[in-house]
Order: C-alpha cells, then sequence, then structure tokens
C-alpha cells in the first residue's frame, strides 16, 4: 500500500469509517463503494476528495519542522548513523508530539 492509500485509509478510519470505503466495500455484503462522483453511506467523501486531502497532507509535511531535523539528526537517540527508514517515523513522531 502507498503512502497516500494509508494516508487515505486513516482519515476515514479517524472519522469512524472501516478503513477506506472504495477498497474495502463489497456489494455483495451490501457495502458500496466510495465513488469519483459521489459520496456513500459509508464515508461522507468522494474518492477525489479524500485522495486530494491526503495528498496536501503529504505536501505540507515534506518540509520538516525544526523538531523533526533535530530528531532525525539525534545520533544519540539511535546510537548509530539510522537509516531513513528509522529516521522517518521518528520524525513523523516528532511532528505529532508539536501538535
Amino acid at each position: 500500500m502507498t503512502p497516500l492509500e494509508r494516508a487515505c485509509r486513516a482519515m476515514c478510519e479517524a472519522r469512524g469509517e472501516d478503513g477506506f470505503p472504495i477498497l474495502n466495500a463489497d456489494p455483495d455484503l451490501g457495502d458500496y463503494p466510495l465513488t469519483r462522483e459521489g459520496t456513500s453511506d459509508l464515508c461522507p467523501f468522494t474518492e477525489a476528495d479524500v485522495l486530494t486531502l491526503a495528498r496536501a497532507v503529504l505536501q505540507a509535511i515534506r518540509e520538516p519542522s525544526e523538531a523533526m531535523i533535530s530528531v532525525a539528526e539525534d545520533r544519540e537517540k539511535f546510537g548509530y548513523d539510522p537509516l531513513p527508514s528509522e529516521t522517518f517515523p521518528a520524525m513523523i513522531d516528532a511532528a505529532l508530539e508539536e501538535g
């Protein structure tokens, strides 16, 4: 799953939805998928809305804050020269802590 897809799922889940409806819907069970044309009972946004919002969030955090940079440069936190896969989650955690 791409970061954009994860962001879309997280946005719907934050609203109490069961994941990203267009990926989870099962018409055989009475679910109706989110469509590009309109919303469904599962989510108040169109697919295009959710993708636009998720993309905007990812673009907004493209430039790290001072706290994010600080944690990424904190070699003592990791005890060695960390990999990007280790610093990125720490940077996001720092952004979340900033509020």
